[in-house]
């Protein structure tokens, strides 16, 4: 029966002496107060089997300063950097702005209401204008959620998340260090009131910045992460064995690189050597910069807004409508597009807002002379090679707006399709051709900031004595 597919196979496998368990895992440090630019380290557990993906980053959260200050949209934007080292070898070295590479990929490959209960509840997924998904009350200048555990950060990029197998046997490696750098407090919104957003005026609008610098603290931080146990002595052999026929075990994981252009004017450069180019990502980012309270929350094209007189979907006697007749600014409002989806309210921060920049025509990625595509796309063709880059996988790009106004990335996959699933290594090898890359475009009016991503497969090695190898 093993050559039919599972569907129609009748089958059962055993792995005798299995146990499981989990563990609370504290930060070298205090837990509380903790704050931008910090790093929090933690020692993974050792000599067991260690489930990678099970790994949860919990904590409580709260905001201070500026006017009507916010969490931003998904609690891992509070992740700058994440590093893994084992006995003196950084396996993952970390990428600066993983937060936005987290946004880029969550846009790109999930559904806009994940299924997952525990990242939709516990991941801060929906910035609160005046009341709180979280804990149901009402949020005024600041939120506040740091007396629990709250929260909770999962599904990883790179080796923490990304690494096949996930179950890894600990007793082969050194001790394993995990170091968790918190971002910039620029990703925190402040908005200058709580009023729905005004498309005339603006005045007291969840959508216009706040005064002055938001920042924010966490507080009861530790790790939950699930541990097994094989006590059959079968996996041991096995293990054993595999490494005395081939010298090493191999692990590939996900690596990524960001490169960033403050003023991309029609061309931007990259280098990257590595063993396996599989994807290459253009992130188009806000212009203004990110301090001095500028980053407001940004509410979706097309969600409700704050109605006025005459216009379609008007609710209230008129533009200026006062509690004493219909709270027009608080509650009700109008909705731009028919879709049901579109009617409520969806915020974004403004530090993770990817709107397209004006004037742009085509663009059109150059590796060592060679081009991707092999023609001069138009932000229309992009927007179908992303889909086919994704495998086209589900993703939260809702409508044609949206791509342009808030979520407008470039994507292009270099290896084979299904090559993550299968751990095959089909990208471009770049270790020996000193990649030189090019981002260009044509119509881009000024200057804009831009984001280069390329996301690539790296492989440790795990040999006999502790031995550890890594190729990038």
């Amino acid at each position: 029966m093993s050559v039919y597919p599972p569907a129609v196979s009748y089958f059962a496998r055993r792995v005798m002496g299995c146990s499981t368990n989990c563990y609370k895992l504290e930060p070298n440090g205090s837990p509380d107060g903790l704050g931008a630019g910090q790093i929090i380290t933690f020692e993974l557990p050792t000599n067991t089997l260690l489930d990678m993906k099970s790994i949860k980053f919990m904590c409580g959260a709260k905001t201070n300063g500026g006017t009507c200050s916010r969490l931003p949209n998904k609690i891992d934007s509070l992740i700058e950097r994440i590093s893994v080292e084992a006995g003196g070898l950084t396996i993952a070295q970390g990428f600066p702005q993983y937060n936005t590479v987290k946004h880029v990929k969550s846009i790109l490959t999930e559904p806009l209401c994940k299924s997952s209960s525990l990242t939709t509840a516990m991941n801060h997924e929906n910035i609160p204008r005046v009341k709180s998904d979280v804990d149901g009350g009402a949020v005024g200048n600041s939120e506040d959620y740091s007396s629990a555990t709250n929260f909770a950060v999962g599904d990883f990029l790179g080796f923490l998340g990304e690494c096949y197998p996930q179950v890894i046997d600990t007793a082969l490696l050194p001790n394993l260090v995990l170091k968790i750098h918190l971002a910039p407090n620029a990703v925190i919104p402040s908005a200058v009131g709580t009023l729905v957003y005004d498309t005339d005026s603006n005045s007291g609008s969840f959508g216009v910045s706040g005064q002055g610098e938001a920042n924010y603290t966490l507080n009861k931080v530790h790790l939950l992460a699930t541990v097994y146990g094989i006590m059959d002595g079968q996996y041991d052999r096995m293990v054993e064995s595999k490494i005395v026929n081939e010298g090493f075990l191999e692990v590939p994981f996900k690596s990524y690189q960001t490169f960033t252009d403050g003023q991309h004017s029609g061309s931007s450069r990259f280098n990257l050597g590595c063993a396996s180019l599989d994807k290459l990502y253009a992130v188009w980012r806000p212009s203004g910069g990110y301090s001095g309270g500028g980053l407001h929350p940004v509410l979706y094209e097309g969600m409700r807004h704050k109605g006025t007189a005459g216009e379609r979907g008007f609710v209230g006697s008129s533009a200026t409508a006062t509690t004493t007749t219909v709270d027009v600014a608080q509650t009700y409002g109008v909705v731009d597009f028919e879709a049901p989806e579109f009617n409520g309210e969806k915020y974004t921060a403004n530090y993770f807002n990817f709107p397209k920049p004006a004037g742009l025509t085509t663009a059109q990625f150059n590796i060592n002379g060679t081009l991707y595509p092999q023609f001069q796309a138009e932000p229309g063709d992009w927007l179908a090679l992303t889909n086919e880059a994704m495998e086209q996988k589900d993703n939260q790009i809702r409508c044609k707006k949206w791509w342009d106004n808030h979520m407008h990335i470039y994507a292009v996959r270099l290896n084979l399709p299904e090559s993550d699933k299968l751990r095959i290594l089909s990208g471009l090898d770049t270790r020996s051709i000193n990649l030189s890359g090019m981002f260009n475009t044509t119509g881009v009016s000024g200057t804009v900031p831009l984001t280069i991503i390329a996301e690539y497969t790296s492989v440790l090695r795990i040999g006999s004595g502790l031995q550890l190898s890594l190729v990038i």
